[in-house]
């Protein structure tokens, strides 16, 4: 649950607005938290405590005064604010390989705000069906053709693969068994297992990450790349009205990426692109600043010389 209070006195500015999983987007207004589609003029007000405890948030907007840009940060599921990715001090060639790792970061942060903003669409635009719903007592329906979160998440899938290997030049450099072994290995799951430098402990994270989500990533990725897309049916979104005139959204994908096959897909597990894609650009920042936080750690660390 969220100390909109607490959050406020964190940040040192006043939060505008608040998103969350499924498409929820709160905004603030003088009579409170509300809801509001495009083309309706008065928003619709909630309990900020009724979204907190059935959705996650995953991004604020705040600013620190009205002359000043917004600011918009993500949320880890934790609750936490997602890291960010900073050079530290470092030699110029490892400065240079973190700038291309914040450049993915950034790029991971763009894809998931995009991909919550594809559902906000989808939302406005259920809203001229959502009136005859109503009438006829409809809370749920399928929404067909609405493949734009489904090319959101395909870029992220892309994005977020390319993180994982983007790593492997930072570990090599600073963690390959010898100065002249060999060349960087072609992926992060083979560059890992060779750093035998690196703390043992900082190795089993990354290869668990690595095998928790790297390799379910990879199968999302590989079957979009080279069999089918993994968006439901035709493109289908599920949508629910969770509070009146207040729905929400549901990109699905399925459980099985590795059956290569839309014929073959399951649903069981009631997969949400964006929540999805979310935790795993989450998972990927930290394993991007512990890479950076490592190598930091390494070249201001004194050597010593055993001669």
């Amino acid at each position: 649950m969220i100390n909109i209070s607490e959050l406020s006195d964190f940040l040192g500015g006043s939060i505008e607005v608040l998103g969350f999983e499924k498409g929820i987007t709160l905004k603030h207004y003088d009579e409170g938290w509300g809801f509001q589609y495009d083309y309706m003029g008065d928003p619709i007000l909630l309990n900020l405590d009724d979204i907190t405890n059935r959705f996650l948030p995953i991004y604020v907007k705040y600013h620190y005064s009205e002359k000043q840009p917004t600011i918009t940060l993500m949320f880890c599921p934790d609750g936490k604010l997602a890291p960010g990715i900073q050079p530290f001090s470092l030699p110029k060639q490892e400065f240079i390989k973190v700038a291309a790792i914040r450049y993915i970061a950034d790029a991971l942060h763009y894809h998931v705000m995009a991909l919550h903003s594809q559902y906000e669409i989808i939302l406005n635009k259920n809203m001229r069906f959502s009136f005859i719903a109503s009438k006829e007592n409809i809370n749920s329906y399928t929404f067909m053709d609405q493949a734009s979160p489904y090319y959101e998440f395909d870029a992220l899938l892309a994005v977020a693969r390319r993180a994982y290997d983007t790593c492997r030049y930072l570990l090599w450099n600073a963690f390959k068994p010898g100065k002249d072994y060999g060349t960087v290995p072609r992926s992060f799951e083979r560059t890992i297992p060779l750093c035998s430098n690196l703390d043992p402990l900082i190795r089993k994270d990354l290869q668990s990450s690595w095998d928790k989500w790297g390799s379910r990533l990879t199968s999302y990725r590989d079957c979009i790349m080279h069999y089918c897309p993994v968006d439901f049916g035709m493109s289908n979104v599920f949508l629910h009205q969770e509070f009146p005139n207040v729905w929400t959204v549901r990109a699905p994908i399925p459980d099985n990426p590795n059956a290569r096959s839309k014929d073959k897909f399951t649903y069981k597990d009631k997969i949400d692109a964006l929540s999805f894609g979310w935790n795993l650009a989450c998972e990927i920042l930290c394993v991007l600043r512990t890479v950076v936080i490592a190598v930091s750690n390494l070249s201001t660390t004194p050597t010593t010389s055993n001669e």
